[in-house]
C-alpha cells in the first residue's frame, strides 16, 4: 500500500507541475508575440518538475505511513478497494493543496488577492471534508483526479488575476467561479485512471510531452523568424563602411581591465583597443537606459529630447518624441539596412520610441522573466536556493550568447544582401541580478552560493532607504558576480569580433563599444542605477571606437560624451548630421579643451518611496579638470575628476572655479529649459508594464 501512496502522490505533484508549466509557459507564449524560452529556461523547469515529483513521493510516503499505522492501530481494513484508492488520491491532492495554500500565505505575493485566497480556502475545505467523511462519491471522482485538482488550483486564479486583470472585480470573480464549475463538470465526464497505475503514468507522461513540445515549437518558431527584412531601398553609391554600435548595458568603465581594472575582466576588449581609439574619460548623459539611449540616438542631452523620468511625466519616463531625427533613421535614409538585437526588452521595446528608424528589431524577452510566478514555485525556489544552484531562475534577459546567435544570422544575411548595414547590439549581462553562467560565477573571489536575488532585493531597499549599509560580504559577492558577468560578456564580444573577421567585414566596419550608464555598489549608501546620482560610478562609461581599416588608434584623455557618437558616425560616413545636436565628432576630441559636458539624473519612481533624497534632479558639469554637481535639493559639490576618481574630496568651499562652473551649468540649464515641453506620456499598456517590472524598474 505504501508504494501506491508514493506513486499516487508523485503523480499528483507531477500533474500540478505540468499544468503549472502550461499556464506559466505555453499560454503566455501563445499570448505574446515576442516571448521566447531562453536556453536556460527549459533546464530550470525540468529541475522543478523533478523536484515536484520528489516532494510528492516524500509526501505520499509520509501520508501512507500515517494512514497505514492508524489503520493497523485500529485494526481497520477497508473491503472496498475502489474507495480506498479514491481516498488515497484525495489525500495526495489534499497534501498538494495544503502546500499551495501555505506557499500563498507565506509568500505575500501580490498576484493572489483576497478573493483568490477565499477561493482556495473553500476548495481545500471541500476536499478535506470529502476525504474525511467518505461521502459524495461523485465529488471524489473529481478530487481524486490530480489533473482536475491542479486545474482547479491554477485556472480560476489565472482567469481572474492574469487574463482579466484589467476587468472589474465582480467580473473577474464571476469568471473564476464559472471556470471552476466547468472544470468540475468536465471532470465528471472523464473516466479516471483509478486502479490503473500504468495507464495513469502513460497518460501523464503523454500530457507532459505534449505541453513541453508545444512550448518548444512556439519558441523555436519565433527564433527562426527571418532575422531581417528584405532591402526596400537602394544601397548607397560607392562602398560605405558598415556600422556596428554596441551598448554594454550597466557597465562602468572602472571595472574593465582595458581601463586599468586589476581583475582581467575584458581581454577581448583589450585586443580590440590595440586596433582602435580608447576614450579614457567618456561620460554618460544620464544614469538610466531611457535617457542615455535617447541621447545616443539623437546627439542631444536628456533635458533637450525630454525622454526621461520625473514628476508629472509618467511612471517610467516619457518616450522619445517622433520629431527628433535619430541615427537609425538617418542611416536608413542613406541606404543602410538598419537592424537591432537588444537584451533590454523594456526600455528598448516599442513603447519608448528608441528603436524608431530600424528596419528590423529583435527584442525577444525570455518568458520566465516576464510571466508571473506561482507562489508554490516561488516558495520552492527560496527553499532550495540554500541547497541547489537555481540562480538561472532569476535571470531576467537574454544572455550575450543568445544575443550573438541572432546577431550572427543578421551578419551573414547582411553579407549576402550586399550594401552597407547598421547593426545595433544591446547586451544586458552586467545588469542586476548579476547572474553570469557557470563557470564565470566563480571566476573571481567573493561568490556566496547561499545569496539569492531576494536577499539582494532586500539589501537594496534597506541600503537605499538608509536603514543600514552594505556589508563587506554582500559587496564582495555582488562585485564578484558583476565582474564575472563582464568576463562572460567580454568572451562573447570576442566571438562577435571574430565573426566579423571570418565574414570579411571587420576591416570595413566602424565598431563603437560603449555603455549607457554605470552601477553603484554601496558607496554613499547608493546601489544600482536610474535616478540614483551623477557620481562617477554612474557616469564614467567605456567608449572604444574601431574606425574603418583601424585608421585611428591610441587613446584620448579629454572628457567626451555619449552625445558625440551620432556626429562621429556622420563624420566617418561623410553624412550630413541633423542641424541641432549637442555632440561633436570624436575625431577632434583632443582639441576640445574648454567644452562643458553634462550628465543628468532625474527622479525615478523606483527609489522615490524609499527616501526623500531621491526626490530631486541632479546635474553634473565637466570642464577641464573640474566636475561640479548641482542638485535641486540645494547640494553643491566640486571635484578634480582626474585626481579624485572616487570623489572623496569635495573642494566646493575652497575652489575658486566652483562658482564659475556652477554659473556655466546654470546658463546651460536655462538654455535647455527654453526648448519645447511635451506633456505627460501616454499610460503604459499591460505588456510594457510587465516587461519593466521584470527588469526591476517597477517594485
Amino acid at each position: 500500500m505504501l508504494l501506491k501512496w508514493v506513486f499516487q502522490s508523485a503523480h499528483a505533484w507531477f500533474a500540478y507541475a505540468v499544468v503549472e508549466y502550461a499556464f506559466a509557459t505555453v499560454f503566455p507564449l501563445l499570448a505574446s508575440s515576442s516571448a521566447i524560452l531562453g536556453g536556460w529556461h527549459s533546464g530550470v523547469n525540468i529541475r522543478l518538475v523533478i523536484i515536484y515529483c520528489l516532494l510528492g513521493a516524500l509526501a505520499g510516503a509520509v501520508a501512507g505511513a500515517v494512514v497505514w499505522l492508524s489503520a493497523r492501530a485500529r485494526r481497520v481494513q477497508s473491503s472496498d478497494e475502489r474507495v480506498a484508492s479514491a481516498r488515497r488520491k484525495a489525500a495526495c491532492t489534499g497534501l498538494l493543496m495544503i502546500a499551495v495554500i501555505a506557499a500563498i500565505a507565506s509568500s505575500g505575493s501580490g498576484w493572489y488577492r483576497s478573493p483568490a485566497l477565499l477561493y482556495h480556502a473553500l476548495l481545500i475545505a471541500v476536499l478535506l471534508i470529502s476525504f474525511l467523511s467518505g461521502r459524495w462519491p461523485w465529488l471524489m471522482r473529481v478530487l481524486g483526479n490530480p489533473w482536475s485538482v491542479s486545474l482547479l488550483m491554477l485556472v480560476p486564479t489565472w482567469v481572474g488575476h492574469d487574463w482579466l486583470v484589467e476587468s472589474p472585480l465582480m467580473l473577474r470573480s464571476a469568471a473564476s467561479l464559472a471556470v471552476a464549475l466547468m472544470i468540475v463538470l468536465g471532470s465528471l465526464r472523464v473516466a479516471t485512471a483509478a486502479g490503473r497505475p500504468l495507464r495513469a503514468a502513460v497518460g501523464a507522461l503523454a500530457a507532459a510531452v505534449l505541453v513541453f513540445a508545444i512550448a518548444s515549437l512556439i519558441s523555436r518558431s519565433r527564433q527562426d523568424l527571418p532575422s531581417a527584412v528584405a532591402r526596400t531601398r537602394p544601397a548607397s553609391a560607392g562602398v560605405q563602411p558598415n556600422v556596428v554600435l554596441i551598448v554594454l548595458d550597466t557597465v562602468r568603465a572602472d571595472h574593465l581591465s582595458v581601463y586599468g581594472y586589476a581583475r582581467p575582466t575584458t581581454p577581448s576588449l583589450e585586443a580590440l583597443a590595440r586596433e582602435a581609439t580608447v576614450y579614457r574619460h567618456a561620460a554618460a548623459t544620464s544614469d538610466v537606459t531611457l535617457s542615455s539611449h535617447a541621447s545616443l540616438f539623437t546627439g542631444l542631452y536628456a533635458s533637450a529630447h525630454k525622454a526621461h523620468t520625473g514628476d508629472g511625466i509618467g511612471f517610467l519616463g516619457r518616450p522619445l518624441a517622433g520629431s527628433f531625427p535619430t541615427l537609425a533613421a538617418g542611416l536608413a535614409a542613406a541606404g543602410y539596412w538598419t537592424t537591432a538585437v537588444v537584451a533590454n526588452f523594456g526600455y528598448l521595446g516599442d513603447y519608448f520610441g528608441l528603436m524608431r528608424g530600424f528596419d528590423h528589431v529583435n527584442a525577444l524577452a525570455p518568458l520566465m522573466a516576464t510571466t508571473k510566478v506561482t507562489p508554490l514555485r516561488r516558495a520552492l525556489r527560496h527553499l532550495l536556493a540554500r541547497l541547489y544552484n537555481l540562480r538561472d531562475y532569476d535571470r531576467q534577459s537574454r544572455t550575450a550568447g543568445e544575443i550573438n546567435r541572432d546577431a550572427f544570422r543578421i551578419l551573414q544575411e547582411s553579407r549576402r544582401s550586399g550594401g552597407p548595414f547598421f547593426l545595433f547590439l544591446n547586451y544586458m549581462d552586467a545588469h542586476a541580478p548579476y547572474i553570469p553562467p557557470a563557470p564565470y560565477h566563480q571566476r573571481f573571489p567573493g561568490f556566496d552560493p547561499a545569496a539569492t536575488h531576494a536577499d539582494f532585493g532586500r539589501a537594496v531597499s534597506q541600503v537605499m532607504g538608509l536603514n543600514r549599509s552594505l556589508t563587506e560580504t554582500e559587496r564582495a559577492h555582488i562585485v564578484s558576480q558583476y565582474d564575472g558577468s563582464l568576463a562572460y560578456l567580454d568572451y562573447h564580444l570576442g566571438r562577435l569580433f571574430q565573426q566579423l573577421k571570418d565574414l570579411g567585414l571587420y576591416d570595413k566596419t566602424l565598431i563603437v563599444v560603449t555603455s549607457d550608464h554605470g552601477e553603484a555598489f554601496g558607496n554613499r549608501n547608493l546601489m544600482e542605477h536610474a535616478g540614483v546620482s551623477v557620481y562617477q560610478d554612474q557616469i564614467h562609461i567605456p567608449l572604444i571606437v574601431k574606425y574603418p581599416d583601424s585608421e585611428h588608434r591610441g587613446s584620448v584623455d579629454g572628457i567626451v560624451s555619449l552625445v558625440d557618437v551620432f556626429p562621429t558616425v556622420c563624420d566617418v560616413l561623410d553624412l550630413r548630421p541633423p542641424p541641432v545636436m549637442h555632440g561633436r565628432t570624436l575625431l577632434t576630441a583632443s582639441a576640445q579643451t574648454d567644452r562643458l559636458i553634462v550628465a543628468e539624473s532625474f527622479p525615478h519612481e523606483i527609489w522615490r518611496p524609499l527616501h526623500r533624497r531621491f526626490r530631486r534632479l541632479e546635474r553634473a558639469g565637466f570642464s577641464g579638470p573640474w566636475k561640479v554637481i548641482v542638485s535641486s535639493s540645494g547640494k553643491r559639490e566640486i571635484y578634480r575628476w582626474r585626481d579624485d576618481a572616487a570623489e572623496r574630496n569635495d573642494l566646493y568651499a575652497t575652489a575658486p572655479e566652483a562658482k564659475t562652473l556652477v554659473g556655466r551649468l546654470t546658463l546651460w540649464t536655462a538654455g535647455i529649459a527654453s526648448g519645447p515641453h511635451p506633456g505627460p506620456s501616454t499610460p503604459l499598456n499591460k505588456e510594457t508594464l510587465d516587461r519593466m517590472r521584470s527588469l526591476g524598474y517597477v517594485q
